[in-house]
């Protein structure tokens, strides 16, 4: 019959860890460096599974509500340091940006990607 769960050649790539492991270990260390412990653990996790190569796990928890949720999620955490701010936010576009790219995007992050835009 039909198979909606199919997946696209890039949600399947090997290039994953290529271009996700330097954006969300830059993500992780900003929030780290902005004493942002359990955000940080979070980006964390998600780097886990991808650094095992659990893509549905992977994937799962970057389109989680942990990251972009309300309140309290990884995206809209308050970064004191405008320097160390403004390159988190880049980060966090680039990643939407590679989301997007690689098919794995959930559809309420696409409006996060417009908030962040101007960084």
């Amino acid at each position: 019959m039909f198979n909606f769960n199919r997946k696209s050649k890039k949600q399947s790539s090997p290039n994953l860890p290529v271009i996700f492991d330097p954006i969300l270990s830059d993500i992780a260390r900003l929030l780290t460096a902005s004493e942002l412990d359990a955000h940080a653990d979070i980006a964390g996790t998600i780097l886990t599974e991808l650094r095992t190569n659990n893509v549905e796990q992977f994937i799962g928890l970057l389109n989680s509500i942990e990251m972009w949720g309300g309140s309290g999620a990884v995206w809209e955490v308050h970064i004191a340091d405008k320097e160390i701010d403004r390159k988190f936010k880049r980060a966090m576009f680039d990643l939407i940006d590679q989301m997007e790219e690689y098919n794995i995007m959930g559809q309420g992050v696409k409006r996060i990607r417009q908030l962040l835009q101007h960084y």
